[in-house]
């Protein structure tokens, strides 16, 4: 080429046109002559290097270029060996191969193909084309396949890719061969129709109508085959895609089979569960980890009139209100569901919502976790024994009645014996000394009353088994209180000051006025023992209609109206630890030979047989209170008056 450069000098307008045309040219353009001397370089050679206008002379090899590349830091030191047959020591070009192409990538990040012709004469003409965005274009090129490749791959649906007009598959995912069952080489090239994939019941064709319908195809419900002829239900996902005129399709897939199963076997079991349900006088429950319902059996309204729709959403301890507060039981229940422990076959009750009946029910609790052992909440089951309950209550009663009646009829026996000798000579005494001695009648006639008291204590023995002979009356107890005034000061003493207060309008009760007064003077009896030093005895009379808040923590007792008589003392007070005790028959916190412990187990049979109810609270060093509900007369309908207050 230096002998034909040179001849060009011949024709000068060719020679500038030329000339001109490889220094505009925008690949760099270098000629080097056998010895390694610049024949000849282009502004673009000279500007990528970044060499001085008149660097690039004749004067000037090979080996000063890369000195001044070297300099400049322009070319790395690991990069000046591009030059192949370059001898370095002398700057020669050695024979060689004619042509050589290669990469070279200067510091600043250029990227440089570059193509050496090696002419006759052993002259080299070395092009250098800037492929700096080429070779980005291809490396963001190939990151995009790569990160295709890995997606698709990865990608935890079934994917695939077929030539649309063919139905080849192009290409299949990792979780495609895993979940169907090939190898990829027997995937690729084949359709689907040639591996069997389609189940025979026309669903290909169904497909295939839907996606030229719409090429972007959602939730389609199919059945594909596997390699070994297993039913695979999957839902698909495709779309139609167009490259280069061509046509794709791309479909993704999830496999639904096991989820099938699941729901299958769920609706089985809800049936199941249902059936169960309508057949079971039982319900059944669960809850939350927050013990609110999640769910409750529909025979649950039977029992407590609150429709199941009621009870989703609120907790347990909400449904159930007072009772869950005031019941031991159910307080016990609530201490194991909160330290997360089953418990099991447990009584309690509560009030039917709509008719007030009182429901006993026997419950059973176990706590459930979920996958990671954390605590999900309870499920468990609960029975109606309000049969069984009353059933246990009426033989228990029966025998208690059984075992105080012998004993009542062998004490009443011996006892009524005594009386009746005392009475027999109290009664010849009186009429033998009655002109002779006056001032003995009155003791006589204490000790003749005192017996008469005596049978009458005879017959409350029967009380507590609540067999004693009743005669109800309509009974207006403020007027009975203000009568028996006398009598209770005189049992009293003077030590202690008795007030009464009963409400206006009070209601008239239906209750036996004798059993009454014998009642109210036990009651009046125990009083005085716990006041020795005096205090304050006070009568209350009122009118009270008990809901079932009410009813609720007081146990045995009806929802409806009552009159209540309350006899409180200032005494010492009973301990907890006897309270519970003072209605058995037989037990007394007084000294021995002080009672008989038959006093309260009386009043409360009575208070029980007369449809009404007895309760007793006390505070050591405070007092105690005795109430006695005594139901209404079935014709009254007054309302409740104002209180009246007596002091004595």
């Amino acid at each position: 080429m230096g002998r034909a450069f040179t001849a060009m000098t011949s024709d000068g307008n060719l020679h500038t046109v030329l000339r001109d045309a490889v220094d505009r040219a925008t690949d760099a353009i270098v000629i080097y002559g056998k010895d390694g001397n610049v024949l000849f370089c282009n502004r673009r050679f000279r500007d990528l290097y970044r060499y001085p206008e008149e660097f690039c002379s004749e004067d000037k090899t090979i080996v000063d270029l890369i000195r001044h590349d070297l300099q400049t830091g322009i070319v790395d030191p690991d990069q000046t060996s591009y030059m192949r047959n370059l001898d370095r020591e002398t700057g020669e070009v050695s024979d060689g191969e004619p042509y050589s192409s290669y990469f070279l990538e200067l510091t600043d990040g250029t990227q440089l193909h570059i193509s050496e012709y090696e002419l006759d004469d052993g002259s080299l003409v070395s092009i250098q084309r800037d492929v700096t965005d080429l070779k980005s274009q291809e490396k963001e090129a190939r990151w995009n396949a790569e990160l295709f490749r890995s997606a698709f791959n990865m990608n935890a649906s079934i994917c695939s890719l077929t030539e649309m007009e063919t139905g080849r598959f192009l290409d299949v995912n990792q979780n495609w061969l895993k979940t169907i069952g090939f190898e990829r080489s027997e995937v690729v090239g084949m359709t689907a129709d040639e591996l069997g994939l389609w189940a025979g019941h026309g669903g290909r064709d169904i497909f295939m109508q839907q996606i030229r319908e719409n090429p972007k195809l959602r939730d389609f419900r199919t059945t594909v085959l596997g390699k070994e002829g297993q039913n695979i239900d999957i839902i698909m996902n495709s779309e139609v895609l167009e490259i280069d005129g061509l046509q794709y399709l791309y479909i993704s897939c999830w496999d639904i089979t096991e989820k099938l199963k699941t729901e299958t076997e769920l609706s089985l079991s809800r049936e199941r569960l249902s059936d169960f349900n309508n057949i079971s006088s039982d319900w059944y429950w669960e809850t939350d980890c927050l013990l609110r319902y999640t769910y409750i059996s529909p025979n649950v309204e039977e029992t407590s009139g609150i429709s199941p729709k009621d009870y989703l959403g609120s907790t347990v301890a909400d449904v159930l209100g007072a009772s869950g507060r005031n019941q031991a039981a159910l307080r016990n229940i609530f201490g194991l569901m909160t330290d997360k422990k089953p418990f099991r076959e447990h009584v309690v009750y509560r009030f039917n919502t709509k008719t007030g009946e009182k429901r006993w029910m026997r419950v059973s609790g176990l706590p459930f976790y979920d996958e990671h052992g954390r605590f999900a909440g309870y499920r468990g089951c609960t029975a109606d024994v309000t049969d069984q309950v009353k059933l246990q209550e009426r033989i228990k009663e029966s025998q208690k009645l059984e075992a105080v009646g012998k004993l009542t009829g062998g004490v009443a026996h011996d006892f009524n014996n005594m009386l009746a000798v005392i009475q027999g000579n109290a009664e010849m005494v009186l009429e033998a000394i009655e002109q002779s001695h006056p001032e003995l009648v009155n003791n006589l006639k204490a000790i003749m009353r005192a017996s008469d008291r005596g049978a009458t204590l005879t017959e409350n023995m029967l009380a507590f088994s609540r067999i004693q002979q009743l005669d109800p009356k309509v009974v207006d107890l403020d007027q009975f209180v203000k009568a028996e005034l006398e009598t209770i000061r005189e049992t009293m003493g003077a030590d202690i000051t008795i007030r009464t207060e009963c409400d206006r309008q009070l209601w008239p009760c239906s209750v036996d006025a004798k059993k009454l007064e014998n009642a109210l003077i036990n009651i009046c009896l125990n009083a005085k023992d716990a006041m020795p030093e005096g205090g304050t005895l006070t009568l209350e009379a009122r009118n009270m209609e008990v809901d079932e808040t009410y009813a609720l923590m007081e146990k045995e007792v009806e929802p409806g109206k009552y009159v209540s008589l309350i006899i409180s003392d200032t005494g010492c007070g009973i301990s907890p630890e006897k309270l519970h005790h003072v209605v058995e028959p037989f037990y007394t916190t007084k000294d021995m030979g002080s009672g008989a412990g038959l006093g309260l187990s009386m009043v409360y049979g009575f208070a029980r047989q007369s449809k009404g109810n007895f309760s007793i609270y006390s505070e050591e060093g405070i007092g105690t209170t005795v109430r006695l509900l005594l139901p209404v007369a079935e014709s009254v309908g007054a309302t409740q008056g104002e209180t009246q207050a007596v002091q004595d």
